[in-house]
């Protein structure tokens, strides 16, 4: 007997799904099995059910209920297998008298006749080392701040015949430890049974929840709840309950130009600068990091500055001489003028940089830099201003992924999903990072040097007059004017500028001036 909507204990009744959904978990294939089911639909009493048919039908059974956390050692699992227990007439006879076969204390069952126990731990990795057990529980996984408690615990059932590893849980973020089991359940030699019902939409939700579940309620609740909770909670979607920094309608403007990869093709003469950084991992990292280097140029457009990621690149090995190519190709293809190095591991290249013609910087990867240098990518992303090639798939691939979580107080952390990986994307952060503080102009003259006559000069353009000179067919400044402006004419559309107030306008000498007296 399970609790009811009304109060009363009803015989337990599942659906179809669910039903179908169990006699696999149980089918014996399986050494770790996860009911990833919506908020009350079922997975803890489901959960406490399988529990209790081990618990009375086998022998010799230890079996450990683990707390949500590492306070509570008698959680929820635990109180609801000792409900269905009080609640079902049949087990009465066998807790009550002088010599009851069931005995239920505050955090223990046993079943005398079976040997078996049921006991409540906390969610302490300490406190479940030395113990063997036949099952393993764990409910709400996904809130889990690591997987140690749930793999001591996992471990302890590895020499028992039969031995089986309970989770029940929503879905949660994908920096979760859950969200890596339902990526190794994808292996079928993992051992993982992941059972993940979850709903589409609202609409999906509301016609196919669970009869116990009021339908008003439910609505009541998807319009009162955050949406990234109730995506989570009662939708029970992964993809819409994880808080990716980038929406897919980001990620699509953001990556829907192929643009020009040259830097004369790319800039068309208008100002920029460029940046590269570094995300080094150790050569032989056990956790599959890379290291990456980074490109990126930023353009004046309009009134906007543009950043186009030009180069995101894994270099083999971690070699220092890898690196160091890159950053040669940097120099000589895109005029870099800044470098970014985290201090983690880059001693040595950061030093030979020093030693090149751009200012080259060290970075803290502490939280406070992580958090304002995402933030700063992210409001690029948002705005448009960011352009990522469709070539650099692996860096699109982890920026579709990169996660977003506050933490006490209020703190956001960024961070990859469980079993993913952040190189590219941090790379990114750091070179855009060197380039926040620039200022561009729109179109850049590298200096005029002017040989005309007093007379002719002074009503050239170039000099604050009005006019095309005739000997602006041998002037390299004017030269380089004109080229501009043919490009600009490219870009502008239907109703560009004139070359005069183009030059007034958008036009910037960064260069001297040279004219003759």
């Amino acid at each position: 007997m399970v609790p009811s909507k009304d109060g009363p204990p009803v015989v337990a009744e599942f659906s179809e799904r669910e039903r179908a959904e169990i006699t696999e978990a149980l089918s014996g294939k399986y050494s770790t099995v996860v009911l990833c089911w919506p908020r009350r639909h079922g997975k803890t009493v489901a959960t406490a059910l399988i529990i209790l048919w081990r618990f009375l039908t086998r022998t010799h059974q230890k079996m450990a209920l683990v707390g949500n956390n590492e306070k509570q050692a008698i959680g929820v699992a635990f109180e609801t297998v000792r409900g269905i227990l009080e609640a079902t007439p049949y087990f009465q006879p066998m807790m009550s008298g002088d010599s009851p076969s069931i005995v239920i204390m505050a955090d223990k069952i046993t079943y005398k006749p079976a040997k078996n126990e049921i006991c409540a731990y906390a969610n302490n990795s300490t406190a479940l080392y030395g113990y063997k057990f036949a099952l393993a529980q764990v409910t709400e996984y996904h809130a889990a701040k690591n997987n140690k408690a749930f793999d001591t615990a996992a471990s302890a059932t590895i020499d028992t015949e039969g031995g089986l590893v309970l989770i029940d849980s929503t879905v949660g973020s994908r920096t979760s430890p859950l969200y890596k089991l339902y990526k190794d359940a994808e292996d079928p030699e993992s051992g993982v049974y992941y059972s993940h019902i979850y709903y589409a939409n609202n609409d999906d939700a509301f016609a196919n929840c669970p009869k116990w579940i009021s339908l008003q309620a439910l609505k009541h609740r998807s319009r009162t709840m955050l949406p990234l909770e109730w995506a989570q909670q009662h939708l029970n979607n992964w993809a819409m309950s994880s808080d990716t920094l980038f929406r897919p309608d980001v990620m699509a403007r953001m990556t829907a130009d192929a643009y020009p990869l040259d830097l004369d093709g790319l800039t068309a003469g208008r100002g920029f600068m460029s940046a590269a950084a570094l995300d080094r991992a150790w050569g032989d990292s056990s956790h599959g990091d890379a290291t990456v280097t980074s490109c990126v140029v930023k353009v004046r457009e309009e009134e906007d500055e543009c950043y186009y990621v030009v180069d995101s690149s894994a270099v083999d090995g971690s070699t220092g001489g890898g690196i160091k190519a890159n950053f040669l190709r940097y120099e000589h293809e895109y005029k870099i003028k800044r470098a970014a190095f985290e201090v983690y591991n880059a001693q040595d290249v950061f030093n030979w940089a020093q030693t090149r013609d751009y200012d080259s910087k060290t970075i803290s990867v502490n939280q406070n830099n992580k958090a304002a240098a995402c933030k700063l990518l992210y409001t690029l992303a948002f705005e448009g201003r960011l352009k990522v090639h469709p070539s650099f798939t692996a860096l699109i691939e982890e920026l579709a992924v990169f996660e977003m979580a506050l933490v006490a107080g209020g703190v956001p952390v960024f961070s990859h999903p469980v079993g993913g990986h952040d190189d590219h994307v941090l790379a990114l952060a750091w070179a855009i990072w060197r380039l926040q503080d620039v200022d561009l102009n729109s179109y850049e003259l590298h200096g005029v040097s002017c040989h005309a006559a007093p007379v002719m000069s002074s009503a050239c353009i170039l000099h604050g007059g009005t006019v095309r000179p005739l000997c602006a067919k041998e002037c390299r400044s004017f030269a380089e004017l004109a080229l501009m402006y043919d490009q600009y004419v490219e870009r502008a559309g239907c109703a560009p500028l004139s070359l005069l107030d183009f030059y007034r306008t958008k036009v910037t000498n960064i260069g001297v001036r040279v004219v003759n007296r």
